[in-house]
């Protein structure tokens, strides 16, 4: 999908529920700069949009390699 405001939110909403993962799951608090959402939803592609894509990643890939099923996730 090519809708910028759709994909704003839906980022804005999984870094809110990265963001609490962290917090409720895991006791601890996100310390790194979070992710332009503005950036990344609208032009995504673009080295700033990379480089915003590249601090979801290291959110995303922090939750699953601290997760309780993380052999499960990482396995896969």
């Amino acid at each position: 999908n090519n809708d910028p405001p759709l994909r704003i939110q839906n980022l804005s909403i999984l870094i809110r529920q990265i963001k609490a993962y962290y917090q409720e799951s895991l006791q601890q608090l996100v310390m790194m700069p979070l992710p332009n959402i503005l950036v990344l939803g609208r032009n995504p592609l673009c080295e700033q949009g990379l480089d915003e894509m590249k601090k979801l990643l290291l959110l995303l890939l922090g939750c699953a390699v601290q997760c309780e099923k993380k052999e499960e996730y990482i396995e896969l």
